[in-house]
Protein backbone atom coordinates (compact mmCIF):
# COMPACT_ATOMS: atom_id res chain seq x y z
CA UNK A 1 0.00 0.00 0.00
CA UNK A 2 1.52 2.97 -0.93
CA UNK A 3 1.35 6.82 0.52
CA UNK A 4 -1.69 7.50 -1.42
CA UNK A 5 -3.95 4.35 0.07
CA UNK A 6 -3.35 2.42 -3.41
CA UNK A 7 -2.31 -1.42 -3.03
CA UNK A 8 -0.28 -2.93 -5.75
CA UNK A 9 -0.74 -6.83 -6.12
CA UNK A 10 1.67 -8.59 -8.12
CA UNK A 11 0.74 -9.89 -11.83
CA UNK A 12 -2.23 -7.46 -11.68
CA UNK A 13 -0.39 -4.83 -14.51
CA UNK A 14 -4.48 -3.30 -15.25
CA UNK A 15 -4.68 -2.61 -11.47
CA UNK A 16 -8.22 -3.93 -11.03
CA UNK A 17 -7.06 -6.45 -8.02
CA UNK A 18 -5.69 -3.62 -6.32
CA UNK A 19 -8.58 -1.08 -7.26
CA UNK A 20 -10.91 -3.51 -5.93
CA UNK A 21 -9.28 -4.21 -2.21
CA UNK A 22 -9.50 0.28 -2.87
CA UNK A 23 -13.12 -0.77 -2.94
CA UNK A 24 -13.38 -3.11 -0.19
CA UNK A 25 -11.64 -1.18 2.31
CA UNK A 26 -12.78 2.12 1.58
CA UNK A 27 -14.18 3.76 4.73
CA UNK A 28 -17.84 3.99 3.78
CA UNK A 29 -17.58 0.33 2.54
CA UNK A 30 -15.19 -1.07 5.56
CA UNK A 31 -18.17 -2.35 7.78
CA UNK A 32 -20.05 -3.94 5.03
CA UNK A 33 -17.24 -5.79 3.26
CA UNK A 34 -17.15 -9.05 5.41
CA UNK A 35 -21.36 -9.54 4.87
CA UNK A 36 -21.09 -8.67 1.19
CA UNK A 37 -18.37 -10.24 -0.21
CA UNK A 38 -19.93 -13.60 1.95
CA UNK A 39 -20.84 -16.32 -0.26
CA UNK A 40 -24.57 -15.03 -0.26
CA UNK A 41 -23.13 -11.51 -0.52
CA UNK A 42 -24.56 -8.47 -2.74
CA UNK A 43 -20.97 -7.63 -3.59
CA UNK A 44 -19.71 -3.55 -3.36
CA UNK A 45 -19.15 -0.65 -5.73
CA UNK A 46 -18.27 2.65 -5.97
CA UNK A 47 -19.70 5.02 -8.48
CA UNK A 48 -16.88 6.37 -11.16
CA UNK A 49 -14.36 3.86 -9.59
CA UNK A 50 -15.82 0.09 -9.97
CA UNK A 51 -17.58 -2.65 -8.30
CA UNK A 52 -17.06 -6.42 -7.04
CA UNK A 53 -19.98 -8.42 -8.26
CA UNK A 54 -20.96 -11.76 -7.74
CA UNK A 55 -21.10 -14.21 -11.03
CA UNK A 56 -23.89 -16.99 -10.88
CA UNK A 57 -24.57 -17.77 -14.22
CA UNK A 58 -22.02 -18.48 -17.09
CA UNK A 59 -23.54 -15.99 -19.23
CA UNK A 60 -21.97 -13.24 -16.52
CA UNK A 61 -18.83 -14.51 -17.17
CA UNK A 62 -16.62 -11.19 -18.77
CA UNK A 63 -14.60 -11.86 -22.07
CA UNK A 64 -11.52 -13.77 -21.93
CA UNK A 65 -13.01 -15.18 -19.10
CA UNK A 66 -15.96 -17.15 -20.77
CA UNK A 67 -13.55 -19.38 -22.67
CA UNK A 68 -12.16 -20.58 -19.86
CA UNK A 69 -14.42 -24.05 -19.03
CA UNK A 70 -12.58 -24.38 -15.37
CA UNK A 71 -14.29 -21.47 -14.77
CA UNK A 72 -18.03 -22.89 -13.83
CA UNK A 73 -20.25 -20.77 -10.93
CA UNK A 74 -22.07 -23.49 -11.38
CA UNK A 75 -19.63 -25.46 -8.88
CA UNK A 76 -17.53 -22.39 -7.97
CA UNK A 77 -18.27 -19.29 -5.70
CA UNK A 78 -17.15 -16.33 -8.46
CA UNK A 79 -16.86 -13.16 -8.25
CA UNK A 80 -15.95 -10.55 -10.81
CA UNK A 81 -13.81 -7.11 -10.32
CA UNK A 82 -14.43 -4.39 -12.69
CA UNK A 83 -12.35 -1.06 -13.12
CA UNK A 84 -13.95 2.07 -14.66
CA UNK A 85 -11.72 3.41 -17.16
CA UNK A 86 -9.68 6.60 -16.33
CA UNK A 87 -6.97 9.02 -16.48
CA UNK A 88 -4.18 6.54 -15.90
CA UNK A 89 -6.50 3.56 -17.57
CA UNK A 90 -7.91 4.09 -20.74
CA UNK A 91 -10.08 1.09 -20.85
CA UNK A 92 -12.16 -0.67 -18.09
CA UNK A 93 -10.53 -3.85 -16.76
CA UNK A 94 -12.00 -7.04 -15.63
CA UNK A 95 -10.61 -10.15 -13.34
CA UNK A 96 -12.53 -13.40 -12.10
CA UNK A 97 -11.70 -14.80 -9.19
CA UNK A 98 -12.82 -17.23 -6.42
CA UNK A 99 -14.64 -15.98 -3.55
CA UNK A 100 -11.93 -17.45 -1.15
CA UNK A 101 -9.00 -15.84 -2.65
CA UNK A 102 -11.14 -12.59 -2.56
CA UNK A 103 -11.88 -12.54 0.95
CA UNK A 104 -8.49 -13.68 1.74
CA UNK A 105 -6.91 -10.63 -0.06
CA UNK A 106 -9.11 -8.33 1.64
CA UNK A 107 -8.46 -9.66 4.96
CA UNK A 108 -4.59 -8.66 3.47
CA UNK A 109 -5.60 -5.65 2.66
CA UNK A 110 -7.49 -4.59 5.62
CA UNK A 111 -4.68 -5.55 8.05
CA UNK A 112 -2.30 -3.14 5.88
CA UNK A 113 -4.87 -0.27 6.10
CA UNK A 114 -5.17 -1.03 10.00
CA UNK A 115 -1.11 -0.78 10.44
CA UNK A 116 -0.79 2.43 8.61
Amino acid sequence: MDEHGRFTVAEDSDEVIATALVIATAPHNADAAATALAPGGDGLSTQGIGSIDRITDREDLPAPFDNDLALDPDRQELWRLFREKDRRHPRVGQYVITGDELRALVKQALALRSAR
